[in-house]
């Protein structure tokens, strides 16, 4: 036997490097995975991808996942190392993904949404940065080597191998917890930065972006998993006392002024326009809109911020119960467990309205079958229950008219669906409004004509139910209220939706459309900025409903309050500042992003608190008289 052979043999044998030589490659496939995804996202928060907390999170996280393969031997090492990579691999893709289609990073909350979302999934949705796809084979590639070189059976003697592993789990695990402790641990005399501090991000855990720039892959995923798991959710006594402080503070803001009650008595109902954004309303794409909007009272400035990926989901949940929808830091079962007693339909019925709410799609969607009974609806028409042809058509929404007018006075909530993704020559709804669409469409890009076309199905709608209100001499005494979900995110292309609606960033691309029409009532177009969470406060005024015990995060657009909308960041708009963690500081900046802050934080208490549920019982009175 040769001297090189002897000596590998002694290598195997004996120790020696040979076999702890894997334990570089996997470390090193672990932190380049973290660092590849952050680097890619990096210019989309204010946390540089040389943070110091992310970064010896980071590496903290990949020197204990890796040394843990120290208390496996042979195929159950290579095993572990190539599914713990798999894994996260997976991840680093599914974030990337959600990124470029919602601007967001992915939470393990998110996954009440997956069967949901798969229902309407199309490959068109599926783009990953060039960066992510090869800093993941890159990734994968050194693991595989880890792999190849982990030793087998017997070749690390038992004891090294406990000393080693050992050893490194307590820099692992000591490198974690001063990470935690030094710089992901909120300052509590903090007062309005947040957007600036890692800790409070990391601490609050709305803005998932931020998040896991903050505290890298491993330990966002360890916080997402903490949250969503049920761990660490008590409410403290001092947070009690916060949120019964902001109860009454937000209480008494309801102030009536002129426009109180103005609509006491009529009918209402209130149309939720899927994807509908502010260049499709026109009257060559959507002539029946755009005539009814015309004699409405228009809010010029709305804006349709996202919170969470389910953007109809998101709008939907805010426009009914005045409060933003369960993000990261509490579970979304809240939407169907908890009270609201103040929500839409329950301030309507407790005035004498019935309330019930029209979709196409099955209730299992969204489980809407539970969640709108429990927002207070008595019933949920389904496009089956109500006899649609095509849940797609929002035409055949017509088959829900008797109901939608059923009750003296009515309240009926119609969610459309025509303008949904995702688009292609080939869709259903694209052919039935082909020609006209590529005759009136002001650009020639595919997804551009689809949209147009899918936007005159909703028009169609609109028409139909319009004419029918007016035959049955309804549109005397109904209000109409339409809105939109979001913006048109299925053109898949947010340059050309900037440079169409001529704005510069992503959260001012969130501008959609708002106004109520009520015959007899005059046009206005109201310039003050307004956000989804203003339309509950803004109606419950206009019908003169009672919701002195109601605790919206919006206001009233004709009140004194608000005027500003907010968005997942921490950014905001007032029509003419848009304040972001990088604008200079100043009183203005201090004063609202501390009120941003406090409102996120007193949302997730609510939900989390179920802080509405000592008035159940009282709920539960009002639907058996009713």
């Amino acid at each position: 036997m040769n001297r090189f052979a002897k000596t590998q043999s002694n290598w195997r044998l004996k120790g020696g490097v040979r076999p702890w030589l894997y334990l570089p490659f996997a470390f090193f496939a672990f932190l380049c995975l973290d660092f590849v995804l952050r680097l890619t996202y990096a210019e989309r928060t204010v946390f540089s991808v040389w943070l110091p907390s992310s970064n010896i999170a980071s590496i903290s996280w990949s020197l204990l996942l890796s040394s843990l393969s120290l208390f496996l031997s042979g195929r159950l090492r290579r095993i572990y190392l190539g599914a713990t990579i798999g894994f996260f691999a997976l991840l680093a893709v599914v974030h990337g993904i959600l990124q470029n289609l919602f601007r967001r990073f992915f939470l393990l909350s998110s996954l009440a949404f997956v069967a949901d979302g798969a229902a309407f999934a199309d490959r068109s949705y599926i783009e990953l940065e060039p960066k992510i796809l090869i800093g993941v084979l890159g990734v994968l590639l050194l693991m595989l080597c880890a792999i190849v070189l982990a030793p087998g059976k017997g070749e690390i003697p038992r004891r090294k191998q406990i000393i080693v592993g050992l050893s490194a789990i307590f820099f692992g695990m000591s490198g974690i917890i001063i990470v935690r402790t030094l710089w992901l641990t909120p300052n509590p005399g903090l007062s309005w930065d947040n957007y600036h501090n890692p800790a409070a991000v990391y601490d609050s855990f709305t803005d998932s972006t931020g998040a896991l720039l903050a505290s890298g892959l491993y330990q966002y995923t360890l916080r997402d998993a903490t949250i969503t798991f049920g761990f660490g959710k008590a409410i403290s006594r001092e947070d009690h006392e916060d949120l019964n402080a902001f109860a009454e503070e937000r209480r008494n803001a309801h102030e009536p002024n002129e426009y109180t009650g103005l609509f006491e008595g009529k009918n209402l109902i209130l149309i939720q326009l899927e994807a509908i954004d502010t260049w499709m309303l026109t009257r060559d794409y959507m002539p029946n809109l755009y005539r009814w909007k015309q004699k409405s009272l228009v809010f010029e400035n709305h804006y349709s911020p996202a919170y969470i990926t389910a953007g109809t989901l998101n709008t939907e949940f805010m426009v009914n119960t005045g409060l933003i929808p369960a993000m990261g830091s509490v579970s979304v079962s809240t939407h169907e467990r908890n009270a609201f007693p103040a929500s839409l339909a329950n301030q309507f019925r407790a005035a004498g309205y019935t309330a019930e709410s029209f979709h196409g799609s099955e209730g299992n969607v969204y489980n809407r079958s539970v969640l709108h009974p429990n927002l207070g609806y008595e019933r949920y028409h389904s496009g089956t229950t109500m006899g649609m042809e095509s849940y797609m058509l929002d035409r055949y929404l017509m088959a829900g008219y008797e109901d939608m007018t059923k009750g003296t006075p009515f309240c009926s909530f119609v969610i459309t669906y025509s303008g949904h993704g995702p688009y292609s020559k080939e869709n259903g709804i694209y052919l039935e409004h082909a020609q006209q669409a590529e005759k009136k469409a002001k650009r020639q890009e595919e997804n551009y004509v689809c949209a147009v076309a899918h936007a005159m199905e909703t028009d169609r709608f609109i028409g139909e139910l319009m004419k029918k209100l007016e035959q049955d001499g309804h549109l005397d005494d109904t209000v109409l209220v339409f809105y939109a979900d979001h913006f048109n995110y299925y053109m898949m292309n947010d340059a050309l939706n900037m440079e169409i609606k001529g704005v510069d960033n992503l959260n001012l691309l969130q501008h959609t459309d708002f106004f109520i029409y009520a015959k007899g009532q005059a046009p206005q177009r109201i310039e003050k900025v307004t956000s989804t969470l203003d339309i509950l406060p803004t109606l419950s005024n206009l019908f003169g409903l009672d919701d002195n015990e109601a605790v919206y995060l919006g206001d009233d657009a004709f009140s004194d309050g608000g005027g500003y909308v907010f968005f997942s960041d921490g950014s905001s708009y007032d029509g003419e500042n848009y304040l972001t963690a990088n604008s200079p500081n100043s009183s203005q900046k201090a004063a609202r992003t501390g009120e941003i802050a406090e409102r996120f934080r007193m949302n997730n208490l609510l939900l989390q608190s179920d802080f509405f549920a000592p008035s159940a019982a009282m709920k539960k009175q009002l639907l058996s008289v009713n």
